[in-house]
């Protein structure tokens, strides 16, 4: 059901960072400093590796699948990109849950290390034995919603390779609106660098931040785009914690194979999204 989270295939150099090809494919997990973010027309969840906050794939009017991203969208074709939606005067800060301080949070340090590295083989056992909990959990979160199905956790296209330092999947779900879907990605200690809040908090139109009793930090962010009426909308929920690896989820309210806005907000909604990001046993390491 799940490929990946960009829409170009990519290259990883000598050092195990991903360049940029022009090639449409089923897409990048990328690491610390490669900003440009892509969506593939067959792939579902985001990516949040280093300095990109990316989202699913959102059908312009000319059917090309859009980035959502802090930098300039890359489109799988020439055609224009539509605006951000723009709604005069909304405060946007209103979506976010209530008490947070403004912006990404600054009380957060990622530990300085190198993410640790596991075999393919590791990292499809953990997801394995991870995947009925994170399903389960989507089920608790939606009780509304039906026919709840987690795709298959992996990376570059189907399943992992050695050495990859995020895990990232998506489950399905139907509701009285239709189909939707709930998206995440587990980043290992040292793919998030200090300025990667900021980066992710600017590409949205609203962000704030809790500090939590253990030190961690819970990013909450909602962007929108397109001129509709009701735009299309997408709500992140980023668990930094103390150990430097980082939690992201996200919901929508629209259906990101199609693009097609079904419902009026995203689906869990910020406090849902939130209990799965600070969910502890949701950690891909071996032995998380």
């Amino acid at each position: 059901m799940m490929n990946e989270n960009s829409g170009r295939t990519a290259e990883r150099d000598s050092a195990g960072r991903r360049e940029p090809s022009d090639d449409v494919g089923p897409g990048t997990g990328r690491r610390r400093g490669n900003a440009v973010a892509v969506v593939a027309a067959g792939f579902g969840a985001l990516a949040v590796s280093g300095a990109v906050l990316v989202g699913p794939g959102l059908l312009s009017g000319d059917g090309v699948r859009l980035a959502f991203a802090d930098q300039p969208v890359v489109a799988s074709s020439s055609a224009p990109t539509p605006p951000p939606a723009e709604e005069p005067g909304r405060d946007w800060a209103e979506l976010l849950p209530a008490g947070l301080a403004a912006g990404p949070p600054t009380g957060w340090t990622p530990v300085e290390a190198e993410p640790p590295t596991h075999s393919a083989e590791e990292l499809a056992a953990r997801a394995a034995e991870l995947a009925p909990h994170i399903e389960e959990r989507v089920r608790e979160l939606a009780p509304e919603a039906t026919e709840v199905t987690i795709g298959e956790l992996g990376g570059e296209g189907p399943g992992f390779h050695d050495g990859q330092d995020y895990v990232m999947g998506e489950v399905s779900y139907e509701d009285d609106h239709g189909p939707g879907q709930v998206a995440f990605q587990y980043n290992f200690p040292g793919v998030w660098d200090d300025a990667t809040p900021d980066l992710n908090c600017s590409a949205a139109q609203a962000c704030g931040h809790e500090l939590l009793d253990d030190g961690s930090a819970v990013m909450y962010a909602v962007s929108s785009w397109g001129p509709e009426e009701t735009p299309a909308m997408l709500y992140a929920v980023d668990h930094l914690r103390v150990d430097g690896s980082v939690l992201s989820v996200w919901g929508y309210n629209y259906d990101f194979p199609t693009g097609q806005v079904h419902r009026p907000l995203p689906v869990p909604g910020f406090d849902g999204l939130a209990d799965l990001a600070t969910d502890g046993d949701i950690d891909l390491r071996t032995g998380g």
